[in-house]
């Protein structure tokens, strides 16, 4: 709890330093230093001439949303942001399969677990706070700055379908219109912009779940036998995420579900022999090498009986996918740029 408290106090600190560069920026007394400031930088470049201003709208617009998609993407670790909510995702589904069961033995070990649950999203989430700070530093001068120019153009109306001139300064609905304009242009941009590719390790999650449980992967691979509902559980969440698309999903059955379903994906597998496997996973997460082999093998053993015997499927079967990549003796690098050569062709 002492850690959840820690993180909570630095998101508030986080929220006060923010509250205290707003009033400081907002300063009669420096706001106008601010624009003159800003305006020797962005005027040349987006001002032009004062002659078209919703132009100048609409770049200060894409300047503030890369800057703060930027600025956003540098700080949140979507990974762990991604995990986190899938993690919880699945607590709670156990949490409300274990009430309508009756389960109370079941519902006091989730309940043991809820502090490192809400630990984890409280950590996944502090992240996002990090980038208000420079947001605040470096997008709010440029909304004084366009305060400033739209009051010194020559001409500061505009045409909409439904009217002839309107005014930037009118008050259509609580802001003025050129605000409006420029949360139009930048929603619009901003949507555009973080359109990227989402990221889901299906294989982080079943980890994930071995910890709840007090497993190691071993003994949880063999809890799954028995207990059918937590693979499918996860694959069901596998198949709700690649039916939204624009994402990379990593797992084992992620080109087998994309297959089985008929959704439109290009499904590579990227294999490597047991040694370099088992290497990995050491300079990973420590451990010994036979020790490690071991384990790839009965867990190999323990997934391939149980996706027979759920989904008739054979994991020794590459037929499925567009590309199967030998890792063996290929950097990260190497596999990245082969797989896009293929996905270009």
């Amino acid at each position: 709890m002492r850690k959840i408290d820690n993180k909570a106090q630095g998101n508030m600190l986080i929220l006060l330093l923010v509250f205290i560069l707003l009033i400081f920026f907002i300063m009669p007394t420096l706001a106008p230093y601010l624009a003159i400031y800003l305006g020797n930088i962005l005027y040349p470049i987006i001002g032009f001439g004062g002659n078209y201003p919703v132009l100048t709208l609409f770049f200060a617009g894409l300047i503030v949303v890369f800057l703060s998609s930027l600025l956003t993407n540098f700080f949140t670790n979507w990974k762990k942001l991604g995990e986190s909510q899938e993690i919880s995702k699945a607590f709670q589904s156990e949490m409300m399969k274990a009430r309508k069961e009756g389960n109370t033995n079941r519902l006091n070990k989730l309940m043991k677990m809820q502090p490192q649950i809400i630990s984890k999203q409280t950590e996944a989430s502090s992240s996002t706070m990090k980038p208000m700070i420079f947001l605040i530093i470096f997008i709010w001068p440029i909304f004084i700055w366009l305060r400033v120019f739209l009051q010194e153009v020559p001409h500061y109306y505009f045409t909409v379908p439904w009217a002839n001139q309107i005014s930037f300064f009118s008050y259509p609905l609580l802001w003025q219109a050129w605000l409006w304009l420029y949360l139009i242009f930048s929603m619009v941009i901003g949507q555009i912009i973080r359109q990227g590719l989402k990221y889901v390790y299906s294989g982080m999650i079943f980890r994930e779940l071995a910890d709840k449980h007090n497993m190691t992967l071993e003994k949880f691979g063999k809890y799954c036998e028995e207990h059918s509902e937590i693979d499918k559980e996860l694959d069901s969440r596998q198949l709700e995420i690649l039916k939204k698309g624009d994402v990379i999903l990593e797992g084992r059955l992620s080109g087998w579900i994309a297959y089985k379903n008929n959704i439109d994906a290009f499904k590579v597998l990227i294999d490597a022999d047991i040694e370099t496997r088992a290497k990995r996973i050491v300079n990973r997460e420590e451990g010994l090498i036979e020790k490690r082999k071991k384990e790839i093998q009965k867990r190999q053993k323990s997934e391939a009986k149980r996706y027979k015997e759920y989904y008739k499927i054979n994991l020794k079967d590459k037929s499925i996918y567009d590309i199967v990549v030998d890792s063996t003796n290929k950097s990260s690098e190497e596999i990245a740029e082969f797989i896009i050569k293929k996905l270009n062709r």
